[in-house]
């Protein structure tokens, strides 16, 4: 929900109210100017991500996929079979 949406919803109940969303980054640079130089990068929560074409991994064949197809995250290290295997890389 963004701010907007919460306003209205307490606009239906007759009440007044005002949100104000402060990303966390303005309150720190305001609080340290020196963080604009920390070298930041932008990171997004659930992204979406979509393949088309050739796709190679070192361990597995080559595959084509002619259209666009949503790329999901492996879950196979959250099964109750595998709690106790490590994969490092």
């Amino acid at each position: 929900m963004n701010a907007k949406q919460i306003d209205c919803k307490f606009a239906t109940r007759g009440s007044r109210f005002k949100v104000s969303v402060v990303p966390a980054h303005r309150m720190l640079l305001q609080a340290n100017p020196a963080a604009a130089q920390w070298g930041w990068r932008e990171l997004r929560r659930n992204p979406r991500v979509y393949a088309r074409g050739r796709i190679r991994h070192p361990d597995r064949a080559t595959i084509t996929l002619p259209d666009w197809h949503r790329v999901v995250m492996n879950t196979e290290t959250e099964t109750d079979t595998m709690r106790n295997v490590a994969f490092i890389d």
